[in-house]
């Protein structure tokens, strides 16, 4: 099964509100913010396996997996690849 990604400049990280606006606005991987939400306090939205319970959780460079990839996951099925250049 092949991950969905999408490439984004490296200078976004950190510079967005938060994961919500990420997600939405700029990547497209969900439909809208309150679907971000609603992952977040469900428990079920993870960056690197790590759970996300802020939904202004800022993305960072530190998320980097060898300083170029980030694994999002929504649940057990929904996972998107970001890929920083």
């Amino acid at each position: 099964m092949e991950i969905p990604s999408r490439v984004i400049s490296i200078s976004i990280l950190g510079e967005t509100p938060g994961i919500t606006e990420l997600l939405t606005d700029h990547l497209g991987f969900f439909g809208s913010r309150s679907e971000v939400r609603r992952a977040i306090n469900g428990k079920a939205l993870s960056i690197n396996k790590r759970k996300i319970e802020d939904p202004e959780h800022k993305i960072d460079r530190h998320d980097l997996i060898a300083e170029k990839f980030i694994l999002i996951e929504s649940g057990k099925k929904k996972k998107f690849m970001i890929i920083a250049e």
